[in-house]
């Protein structure tokens, strides 16, 4: 995707679209009247679509304005890179994405393109309110849960990671290539664009919740939530594994204040920083989520069959993934006796009933009188099995607990962010 030349800053409104027909028309329009070249992608729409853009494309305009067409549905994240590469061969430097479902507001891409302008190679993200009127609190959730995510993978903070209005340094794909598709992109560009060292900038944007029965939404929240969860549980992984991933150079504009991949002395603070979690603790509902993932990770880590090698776990895996230190030792202590014991019995006993069909005999090996070795070497499969399953659980179970503890926090002691987010 490199154009032989191009300008400085030459930027394109890449529209992907698929069964808005009642909006696509206004959306257009309104993109137009911005005096803003346009691609639209048709990803194989099944409504009236093709013949409202038949009938827009035969029309005069007063910009740019091109339609593509997918012959069947491919999902947005398609959608969006055909139109990524086509505008690349046509010379643009960025492109800014719009969706048609008529909530996010065409007025607020001016704002967009300023940011882009000012930090050419920075990913601009739109950045919706959590207050704004008529949000579903499922959407709220969701916010949260992939915030947390791009948080562990790239220790940036940031709360809207969905929004469809964006721009995109069209460099940026000459480097990072996403493994996902559909509404998982959107949150997985932002982590690998951090990872290979571009800088992400919010922009506030406006959106409007229409009524439910009003609502067209193509997103599948069973078959699209779990992909997205298996994404960022597959990114983390990444993040454990030491090995660099490529880092381009880029140029940043000393204004530019923009958020880059926690690293540094930065890093380190968080880390070690025994006051981290307390801001965290009196922060908004992200830097709680960031808190209380912290202390279930080192409960995820009381469950497996580790031992003594639960400390060097504990080290290397919270630094990797910005866990606080001290807030994942918290966590860990479950493995502690007795409460230890009872973890390591149920995880056994789970995994034992999975491999065996039955129940375990802990006179060969109980936990609350051999050594921990022993019992690793007695039910090793079973340790393992039910030690993940039950790890997870109490991950999950943690969070949500403290999650909801933290909302009774008065709201006059929370702050809007963290020192070192």
């Amino acid at each position: 995707m490199k154009p032989d030349a191009v300008d400085d800053f030459n930027p394109v409104v890449v529209v992907p679209t698929y069964n808005n027909a009642a909006t696509l028309v206004g959306v257009l329009g309104r993109i137009e009247r911005l005096g803003l070249s346009m691609i639209v992608v048709d990803d194989g729409a099944s409504d009236d679509t093709p013949a409202i853009l038949k009938k827009w494309s035969n029309q005069d305009h007063a910009v740019s304005a091109e339609v593509l067409t997918h012959e069947i549905n491919q999902g947005k994240a398609a959608a969006m890179m055909t139109g990524f590469t086509h505008a690349a061969r046509l010379g643009h430097t960025h492109a800014v994405t719009m969706d048609t479902d008529g909530q996010l507001s065409p007025e607020d891409i001016p704002a967009m393109l300023a940011a882009a302008k000012d930090s050419p190679d920075a990913l601009i993200l739109g950045r919706r309110s959590t207050t704004t009127p008529g949000l579903p609190k499922s959407n709220l959730v969701g916010w949260y849960t992939s915030g947390l995510g791009v948080w562990v993978e790239t220790g940036v903070s940031l709360i809207d990671t969905q929004c469809g209005l964006r721009a995109y340094p069209l460099k940026l794909f000459d480097v990072v290539q996403c493994r996902v598709g559909r509404f998982g992109f959107e949150a997985e560009i932002i982590a690998r664009a951090l990872w290979s060292g571009f800088s992400v900038v919010e922009v506030p944007v406006n959106c409007i919740y229409p009524p439910h029965d009003d609502r067209v939404s193509h997103f599948r929240p069973v078959k699209d939530g779990a992909k997205g969860f298996f994404m960022h549980w597959a990114l983390a992984i990444r993040k454990l594994i030491p090995c660099p991933v490529p880092r381009i150079t880029v140029n940043r504009s000393k204004d530019n204040d923009g958020k880059v991949a926690l690293t540094g002395l930065r890093a380190w603070q968080h880390w070690l920083s025994p006051t981290v979690s307390w801001r965290q603790l009196r922060s908004g509902r992200l830097s709680q989520l960031i808190m209380t993932a912290d202390i279930g990770f080192g409960a995820f880590l009381a469950c497996m069959t580790l031992g003594w090698w639960v400390l060097p776990a504990l080290i290397y895996g919270s630094k990797r993934l910005h866990h606080n230190l001290w807030a994942s030792a918290l966590g860990a202590a479950l493995a502690i006796p007795p409460v230890g014991t009872v973890l390591v019995k149920a995880s056994i006993t789970l995994g034992y009933l999975a491999t065996h069909l039955g129940l375990p005999d802990f006179s060969l090996a109980d936990p609350s009188q051999s050594a921990m070795i022993e019992v690793m070497r007695t039910f090793p499969l079973s340790w393992s099995m039910g030690g993940i399953v039950i790890g997870c659980l109490l991950h999950w179970l943690i969070i949500a607990a403290l999650m909801h503890l933290l909302r009774y926090l008065p709201e006059n002691h929370r702050v809007e962010s963290m020192k070192y987010m």
